[in-house]
């Protein structure tokens, strides 16, 4: 009967031990009836709650140790354990004898006897030190992402969806003359024009639609002072729990950009009125007194050869060739003239104009050309006709030069409020640069002179071309 007595008493050892254990440990360990009444509690739990051993013979349940705004979710976790879940650990708010609160990771198990549920097993673990850390770092962020808010040269807003102001920064301030207090009392509508405000609703409506997580447009801002300032907006959506709740908007003072590209205009467009009229005085010199100098020499010669009764046959030849010499000058003359200033351009308007251009290009034999009209042609303002016609003459140009196409379109239509020319070829095209600009360095200003005759009509212009999938040069104008 000795052996049964040392087993028992080894038992006993080792819940002993046990016991001892799992109040060394630094988590806490707990169990509790299903109701929730609390069965034991290590050293640790004891030490971190608070409580004495005297609260845990009248008796403490877990619903004491849990703020009340955990309770509904510790009930339904603890039904899903005594079903037999398994849950993943959970982080709930527990809170002292003394009411403080701290935050801790609890992983419940379920207490089994003679394979029925009669309680809850759990092991807590005191996450406030990583809370710490957690909210440290969170607080070093948002300091450093507010000095970045508040000190960068860019004006930045935040408003909501109606466009009152929630956030501005310093530079806002200063662009505006508001105040930082001031501007986060106000609208946006407070400080743009009515076309402004619509513009950058419509902008915020097509982010809401996914038309676009980026918007960058223009406006003008009224300042405090009541002078005007041209801004340039690029905004995105500020979402919260996955739904949009405000834009946030850089802003940049463009005014001066804005200036600078309007005087460059003005002088690109006084600047091409200047070699137009030198274009027309130059054809109209070359028309009426070269070319018509040369055809009276050349009569001159014709009428000395027919007088040739005191004149070798070697002199008449050498005037033959001479009076041949001349008819080809004259004939480039004509054609020069023609170039720089084709008089069926000035009468009868742009399609004949463009269509000479085709003509002479099919005739030169390379390349089949032809002129397409879409639409019910109209009469232009001189200056559209002649920046038009320059366009496709340059682009026919560079066709003749350049493409080594077979075929060569122009087509020209005419809408109710717009005219689109496009030029088209099957030559062997080149690759196109990220910035149209960059043709600058590589002396193909033809192209850059296109787009900045397009602009000075307030048109756009796109150009498309792939290597051996020829070029193509479009632009839409208001007329």
């Amino acid at each position: 009967m000795a052996e049964p007595k040392q087993g028992a008493s080894g038992l006993r050892q080792g819940k002993e031990r046990c016991k001892d254990l799992i109040d060394l440990l630094p988590q806490i360990i707990f169990e509790a009836a299903k109701q929730g009444s609390i069965t034991f509690l290590n050293h640790a739990a004891f030490q971190l709650f608070g409580y004495a051993q005297g609260d845990f013979d009248k008796g403490i349940n877990i619903f004491e140790m849990l703020v009340p705004e955990d309770t509904d979710s510790v009930n339904e976790n603890i039904e899903r354990v005594l079903s037999g879940e398994s849950l993943e650990a959970i982080e709930y708010s527990a809170r002292r004898k003394d009411g403080s609160t701290f935050p801790v990771l609890a992983y419940l198990h379920p207490i089994m006897h003679e394979n029925t549920v009669v309680g809850i097993r759990g092991i807590g673990i005191d996450i406030t030190p990583e809370h710490k850390k957690t909210e440290a770092a969170l607080r070093e962020s948002e300091r450093y992402h507010w000095d970045l808010f508040y000190d960068v040269s860019d004006a930045i807003v935040r408003r909501d969806l109606e466009g009152n102001i929630v956030e501005a920064n310093q530079a806002m301030s200063t662009l505006s003359g508001y105040s930082v207090d001031e501007l986060g009392r106000m609208n946006i509508s407070n400080f743009l024009t009515r076309e402004g405000f619509n513009i950058a609703m419509e902008a915020q409506q097509r982010q809401l639609e996914g038309k676009g997580a980026l918007q960058r447009y223009e406006l003008e801002l009224a300042r405090k002072n009541a002078t005007k300032a041209d801004i340039e907006s690029v905004t995105t959506l500020v979402t919260q729990n996955g739904q949009p709740v405000g834009v946030q908007a850089i802003i940049r003072d463009v005014s001066k950009q804005k200036r600078l590209r309007e005087n460059m205009r003005f002088y690109i467009a006084a600047v091409t009125k200047a070699q137009e009229e030198e274009r027309k005085r130059i054809a109209r010199e070359l028309h009426d007194e070269t070319a018509q100098s040369l055809a009276s020499l050349s009569l001159d010669i014709e009428a000395v050869t027919r007088d040739s009764e005191h004149l070798s046959e070697a002199v008449i030849h050498s005037l033959e060739l001479a009076r041949g010499k001349i008819e080809r000058v004259l004939q480039g003359i004509r054609r020069f003239s023609h170039e720089l200033r084709p008089q069926v351009l000035d009468q009868l308007g742009l399609i004949p104009a463009v269509e000479t251009l085709t003509q002479e290009l099919k005739r030169e034999g390379k390349t089949d050309s032809w002129l397409e009209l879409i639409g019910f042609e109209r009469r232009l303002s001189p200056e559209a006709e002649l920046l038009l016609f320059r366009i496709a003459q340059e682009a026919l140009c560079n066709v003749r030069k350049h493409s080594q196409a077979t075929e060569a379109a122009v087509r020209i239509e005419f809408t109710k409020k717009e005219v689109k020319l496009r030029v088209v070829d099957n030559g062997r095209g080149f690759e196109l640069p990220e910035i149209l600009d960059d043709f600058v360095g590589t002396g193909k200003l033809g192209l850059i002179g296109m787009r900045e005759r397009a602009q000075l009509l307030g048109g756009s212009f796109s150009l498309k071309s792939r290597p051996g999938k020829g070029t193509s040069v479009a632009v839409e104008v208001v007329a």
